[in-house]
């Protein structure tokens, strides 16, 4: 069987693959959203002291 080849139905591939890893991205971010696997985690920094390893992220709702 021959198929007419349509260069277009590649850029749709590609819009459809970019559309579903900006999905999968943003899916971890919304709530009632994402994988079960999904787990939201703050970005720490974290810093080593002479006696101790100090820990400093930002957390919602929670007082400084």
């Amino acid at each position: 069987m021959l198929v007419r080849w349509n260069p277009l139905s590649e850029v749709d591939s590609l819009q459809r693959r970019i559309n579903r890893l900006f999905e999968d991205a943003d899916s971890t971010t919304k709530e009632g959203r994402g994988t079960p696997d999904a787990v939201w985690a703050p970005a720490v920094n974290s810093y080593e002291d002479t006696d101790a390893f100090l820990l400093s992220c930002d957390l919602p709702g929670m007082d400084q």
